[in-house]
């Protein structure tokens, strides 16, 4: 859910009233407001005079020029009397621009520790912006970790100590259940459980890291074909989602029936993963695909997995060694956008910095109420993609189309400039974790954190989505259009991709003047890096991308065909540069990977003085002008050093913090 808020600030306008000043105010001439979770909820006021009454509204004075509490606010954000929530803040801080304008010293928001659990998506505006000399600055209070989180808690827990129908037997006496949150009168569908901040495992077989093996395709019909002794007759089968790898992506296939002919057995697809599924020429379906299935209490078997049974209300969910369930912090994420930060080209929402906050537990349900079928870093099929013959006029090769859309974020970005994101820390997301989509410019993600991320990390530029056919190269009238000049310094990324093992620590579209720098990348099931989209060497939006200086390491742990760094299409000019890529892993697919990959139209850049632990560089149907200069095992040897070490890739020295 979301609201917009530029009617309600009309509304809280009319309902302050001013009288003294609301928040600290330095010789400077800086306006302070505090949030805490146990602040000063909405409408809590004591002011009768403020309260609206029937008919009329409450009685706004500015006489002395302050911004006092009104019946919305209920408090003035003191420090002795902050606001419980981030909205209150945003439009104390909204209307004191709106009215007063910016103070001398600018305005800050102290955000106190603990967790704020949002109704709804928090929308900035344009009239929420600073100015390039003054920004509005929300920051963590020195020493304190708030928690912004789309989740919900879920306590109670008991003990199953009974045979329950489709819990396997070794599982009584193991397992607890709960009730499930409620939204309304509908039981919160969810796909992630987190226990005390870990994510558990939606209960699968076979379990851990293991697969079946496909037996076959019948293409003609549409259903997959695997051994009838790797099914059975579970309870709610169209809850059940057989989750199919197939080289670099993963999709998520909503189960509509199954029929056993003696060894084999057939598995039809809801609709509209069948139609996707069986239409997309890449990657192309094999037989020996791995695929595991997921989401049936008959899997629940060991410890940390978990199950919602949605039309009971019950969750389950059997401990890891040391967890108490009395005790243990649980949560079921609610929100698919936490924070959605929109403006547009003529009006832009700009000058906002974030320091210090945590955005957690975002969903996605889009597996679950359409199945997924990916084309690539994370974008995935929303019209069945096909194969033609005989390439277009200015692409002869090209051999397929697709449409793709664009995966949510915890936090979203559009229209906006200079909005900075510094020692930030994402976590736990369904899908991406930050997205600097279209109108983006001068932004910037400064040592800031990401681990258990759903999706990518970061995405970053328009993709082809809104109707752009894959394989087209994106260009526009208007160059605010794109994203310009974004900026992903010295950031730490662990653990993207959990959910979409197809996805990257940071994904780029359509950039121009992108710089990717100084960042480290670790244990991903996909590639590190991956800029360009289009798959064509024609001219179009890209140019001046830069990715410098990044340490990228145990990466391809579960998918194929891509690399430390990839890139695609026409980017003239570009730059890979002083880069360190180590520890390619192997793929359970078999898809050889490289350490850095130019795939099918990667034209303009220049690949120098990278470190590379083996010389497996692929080039694929590139384009014209690139160069490759000391790159691989023989480049600089400094770029091995100890992170924060002079001349090392990764972290600088005031950024070694984020590795503890």
């Amino acid at each position: 859910m979301r609201i917009r808020f530029t009617e309600a600030s009309v509304l809280v306008a009319a309902l302050i009233m001013s009288g003294a000043t609301v928040a600290a105010e330095s010789a400077a001439g800086a306006v302070e407001f505090h949030v805490r979770p146990d602040g000063v909820e909405p409408f809590a006021s004591s002011d009768a005079s403020v309260r609206p009454g029937l008919g009329k509204p409450g009685r706004p004075q500015w006489a002395t020029g302050g911004i006092e509490p009104g019946y919305w606010l209920s408090t003035d954000g003191s420090a002795t009397r902050p606001f419980a929530t981030l909205y209150q803040a945003q439009l104390a801080v909204r209307e004191l621009l709106r009215t007063k304008g910016m103070p001398e010293g600018g305005i800050r928001v102290v955000v106190h520790g603990g967790v704020y659990r949002p109704a709804q998506t928090l929308e900035f505006v344009p009239e929420d912006s600073g100015t390039p000399d003054k920004p509005v600055v929300y920051a963590a209070a020195p020493g304190e970790k708030p928690i912004v989180s789309g989740g919900l808690p879920i306590t109670a827990w008991r003990k199953l100590t009974a045979a329950t129908p489709g819990l396997p037997a070794a599982a009584v006496g193991n397992v607890w259940a709960a009730a499930a949150p409620e939204i309304g009168a509908a039981t919160l569908d969810f796909r992630q459980l987190y226990v005390n901040g870990a994510k558990a495992v939606r209960a699968r077989t076979p379990n851990g890291d293991g697969f079946h093996r496909m037996v076959e395709w019948d293409l003609v019909n549409r259903q997959a074909i695997v051994d009838s002794k790797d099914v059975a007759e579970w309870r709610n089968l169209k809850r059940v989602e057989m989750v199919l790898q197939q080289s670099w992506v993963i999709s998520f296939l909503r189960i509509e029936s199954i029929s056993v002919e003696g060894a084999k057995a057939r598995i039809t697809f809801q609709d509209s993963e069948r139609d996707l599924a069986f239409s997309h020429p890449y990657p192309w379906p094999r037989n020996t695909d791995p695929y595991f299935f997921a989401n049936a209490l008959e899997f629940l078997d060991q410890p940390g997995e978990w199950y919602l049974d949605y039309k009971a209300g019950l969750v389950y969910y059997w401990p890891r060694a040391g967890e108490d369930m009395a005790k243990a912090e649980v949560a079921a994420p609610r929100l698919e956008t936490l924070v959605r930060i929109e403006g547009s080209a003529d009006r832009p929402v700009h000058d906002i910095q974030f320091k210090g906050l945590s955005f957690e537990d975002s969903t996605w349900l889009r597996p679950t109420q359409a199945g997924l079928v990916p084309l690539q870093a994370g974008q995935y099929f929303a019209q069945p993609g096909y194969r033609i013959q005989g390439g277009t006029p200015k692409d002869p090769m090209l051999d397929n189309l697709g449409w793709t859309a664009r995966p949510p974020a915890a936090v979203y970005l559009a229209g906006a400039s200079r909005i900075v994101f510094e020692r930030c820390n994402f976590r736990n997301t369904a899908s991406a974790a930050l997205d600097f989509h279209h109108q983006s410019s001068q932004n910037q993600i400064v040592g800031c954190v990401f681990r258990g991320i759903g999706g990518n990390g970061v995405q970053i530029g328009r993709f082809s989505e809104q109707g752009l056919e894959a394989h087209l190269p994106y260009r526009v009238a208007d160059e605010r259009e794109l994203s310009l000049n974004d900026r992903v310094a010295n950031s730490y990324f662990r653990d993207c991709g959990n959910e979409d093992w197809g996805s990257t620590a940071i994904a780029a579209g359509f950039p121009r003047g992108l710089a990717i720098e100084h960042n480290e990348i670790v244990a991903m099931p996909y590639s590190g890096i991956s800029v360009g989209w289009g798959w064509t060497p024609q001219e179009n939006a890209m140019r001046d991308n830069k990715i410098l200086y990044n340490r990228i390491h145990q990466y391809m742990e579960r998918m194929g065909d891509g690399g430390g760094i990839y890139v695609l299409s026409n980017q003239t000019p570009s730059e890979i540069r002083g880069n360190y890529v180590f520890d390619l892993r192997h793929s359970p697919v078999g898809d050889p990977s490289a350490m850095i990959y130019l795939d099918e139209g990667s034209s303009g850049f220049l690949v120098k003085d990278n470190l590379t632990e083996t010389n497996v560089f692929f080039r694929n149907r590139n384009g014209e002008g690139n160069r490759w200069e000391n790159t691989g095992t023989e480049g600089p040897a400094a770029l091995k050093g100890a992170p924060g070490s002079e001349g090392a890739a990764g972290l600088e020295p005031a950024f070694l913090d984020l590795l503890q």
